[in-house]
């Protein structure tokens, strides 16, 4: 698991970031790019593709997964062994409130309420003064 330190080294990285605890498993995703929402939108108005739209971005956005940091080895252990061993996980409202969070359906005094084991990470606040 990562301690506060490197989640706000994760958050100085990519900015907006949201943490999922789910059954003993720490995952942290980034906001999503604009490309990958609109990709999300398309997916889940399809038939052939509405299953697979929320774990396909939150494969895009995974940045860790139980303490590992190196998001490439994060999202393949979160494919190969997180989402087989619960490949129903990404249909859990933590999942599913964090990725709104993220990708701004849930407006930020919402984030709150999104429930224990999820959290929302905002972009580092400017400390440089204005003019």
């Amino acid at each position: 698991m990562l301690d506060d330190t490197q989640l706000e080294e994760l958050r100085a990285k990519f900015g907006k970031i949201g943490v999922v605890e789910y059954n003993g498993h720490q995952i942290v995703f980034r906001k999503p790019t604009r490309d990958q929402a609109r990709d999300y939108r398309r997916k889940k108005e399809s038939d052939a593709e509405r299953t697979d739209a929320l774990d396909q971005l939150a494969q895009a956005t995974i940045v860790a997964f139980d303490g590992e940091i190196d998001a490439n080895r994060a999202r393949t252990t979160f494919t190969t062994i997180f989402l087989e061993d619960y490949p129903m996980a990404m249909n859990h409202p933590k999942f599913m409130g964090c990725m709104s969070a993220l990708s701004g359906l849930v407006e930020e005094e919402d984030e709150k309420e999104l429930g224990k084991g999820v959290s929302i990470k905002g972009p580092p606040r400017s400390t440089s003064p204005t003019a």
